[in-house]
């Protein structure tokens, strides 16, 4: 579907109007790379438990901002629970909360 653009007078493609969850990447599946992505990590924690960002990176080939962004995401859902504090070198070690011990449960048929 061709269109112009107002203000610019070139034809650009226009997509057609989509209502919001209908697109198959709307919907969560087992199949979602995003989902598959959080599962694996937290699988991964809860292997290696208790565990901090750094050494979780480092078991991820150094994919920093993945990491961080799962990370970040898993703490802010209450899916971790802080484990241990170092104060002196301001490390902290997180372990699976009830709620991501749940969601692996869930999506692990046990």
């Amino acid at each position: 579907m061709w269109g112009s653009c107002a203000g610019f007078g070139a034809s650009v493609l226009r997509r057609p109007a989509v209502r919001v969850g209908t697109q198959p990447e709307d919907r969560v599946s087992v199949g979602n790379p995003k989902l598959m992505t959080l599962l694996a990590i937290l699988r991964r924690i809860r292997a290696n438990e208790p565990i901090n960002f750094y050494q979780l990176a480092k078991m991820r080939d150094g994919a920093y901002l993945t990491v961080y962004k799962y990370f970040k995401f898993c703490v802010k859902q209450g899916l971790l629970e802080l484990a241990e504090y170092d104060e002196a070198r301001g490390s902290k070690k997180y372990v699976l909360s009830e709620k991501g011990l749940a969601l692996l449960r869930i999506f692990e048929g046990g």
